[in-house]
Order: structure tokens, then C-alpha cells, then sequence
């Protein structure tokens, strides 16, 4: 019983910071630097001939995005815990954004079916001949082989810009 209020408090504590850092983020890009980094966001060079530090204004995004990243890493392993196990769910995360391409999201739902077939079929055949744990072989293998034949992925962009 008390275990099942303490996850419900962490739980009201995380929906509490997600809505908290998402109206913070509405009010904050409503003001001048917010204006500028969605300027930035919608056409950098424009942004950069108007006098607009796009460096700075990409620095500045970073590290929201690492503000928000840490947000979300703590309230993730205060509620799921933090182990081993934490590290081949990035690898399989990683696998399947290379596979699908970094800038698809349609992309990334394919991937995620593909590799899960892909992991789970193979095992099936792989671990009664090498005696189990073949699943992240077979995760590596896929990540190594799209980044060598396809390392813009599926469904990603692959023409480069150089800025």
C-alpha cells in the first residue's frame, strides 16, 4: 500500500515538472531571446543577416535541451530505476534512429519494427547455436551495417550542407 503511494507521488512529481517546464517554455519563447532562437529555428541565415547570433543562439538551445534531458533523466530513474539494463535500451534507441534516419519520424516507427523483428527472429535461430544473449549482437550488427551501407538511413536526408 505505501509503495503504490510512493510511485503515485512520483508520478504526480513528474507530470508536476513536465507541466512546469512546459509553460515555462511557452512564456519563455514568447519573449526577445525566445523570438530570436524561433527565428533562428526558421531560417538561419536570414536570422544571421539581421544581426542575430545564430552561434549563440544555438548554444542556448543546447543547453535547454540538456536542461530538459536532465529533467527527464532524473524523473525517469527516480521511477524506473537506473541499472545495467539502461544501457542496451540507448543502444537499441540509437540502432533504430541511425536506421530509420535521424530527421524521420516515420523513419523511426519503421526502424523500431524492423529491428524488433529482425532481434527477435534472429535470436530465435542464433541463441539455441551460440547459447543465448545473441539480442544485442544482433542490435550492434544492425547499427554497424546501416551506418556502413546506409548511414543516412532509411528515411533520412542524405545531401549535405555545408554552412
Amino acid at each position: 500500500f505505501l509503495g503504490d503511494i510512493f510511485v503515485s507521488r512520483i508520478h504526480l512529481v513528474g507530470a508536476g515538472v513536465a507541466l512546469a517546464l512546459f509553460v515555462a517554455f511557452m512564456l519563455f519563447f514568447r519573449t526577445r531571446t525566445g523570438i530570436k532562437l524561433r527565428a533562428i529555428a526558421d531560417d538561419y541565415m536570414a536570422s544571421w543577416s539581421v544581426g542575430v547570433s545564430v552561434e549563440r543562439g544555438v548554444g542556448l538551445s543546447w543547453a535547454l535541451a540538456s536542461v530538459v534531458a536532465v529533467a527527464a533523466g532524473v524523473i525517469w530513474g527516480e521511477i524506473q530505476g537506473v541499472d545495467q539494463a539502461l544501457s542496451l535500451l540507448l543502444l537499441k534507441g540509437l540502432t533504430v534512429a541511425v536506421l530509420g534516419g535521424l530527421d524521420s519520424i516515420l523513419g523511426a516507427v519503421v526502424a523500431g519494427i524492423i529491428l524488433g523483428v529482425v532481434e527477435n527472429v534472429g535470436a530465435d535461430f542464433l541463441d539455441p547455436l551460440v547459447g543465448g544473449g545473441s539480442r544485442e549482437l544482433i542490435v550492434a550488427v544492425v547499427l554497424i551495417l546501416t551506418v556502413m551501407i546506409r548511414p543516412h538511413g532509411l528515411f533520412g536526408r542524405h545531401d549535405i550542407e555545408r554552412v
